[in-house]
């Protein structure tokens, strides 16, 4: 969020009282009208509106695409990126913890093999 800036949304319609509000808002001094619409059909008539209404109000215009076809899929895809990087990075901390920091050259130091007390490495002891 940026101090100054308003943020709509047209819930994916259009209709005169639509047309009408932001054109208003567009004349107003300095605005600078962002189109973040899908990379889709629906979404290059929406941006194509917009920038006909930027036009003739007269301020300044922008276009935003996703990454994927709708901006729903390129959120989720972020946070899942973000997600798995954050689940690698807590994985490496607790492979360094329980094995202490690589060793030169890239690879964990050994560390002995202790077995809790009564145990083998197998499992429980076996009595013959």
């Amino acid at each position: 969020m940026r101090d100054g800036t308003l943020y709509l949304s047209t819930g994916g319609g259009w209709s005169p009282t639509t047309a009408a509000a932001l054109r208003e808002l567009a004349r107003r001094p300095g605005v600078q009208l962002v189109a973040a619409t899908d990379a889709n059909p629906q979404g290059e008539i929406f941006a194509e509106r917009l920038r006909m209404l930027a036009g003739d109000a007269g301020c300044d215009w922008k276009r935003l695409r996703p990454s994927e076809e709708d901006w729903n899929e390129t959120l989720q895809l972020r946070e899942k990126e973000e997600r798995e990087r954050r689940e690698g990075k807590e994985g490496n901390r607790q492979r360094r913890a329980a094995y202490g920091p690589p060793a030169k050259g890239g690879f964990a130091r050994p560390q002995p093999g202790l077995d809790p007390v009564g145990r083998g490495a197998g499992g429980p002891l076996m009595n013959d």
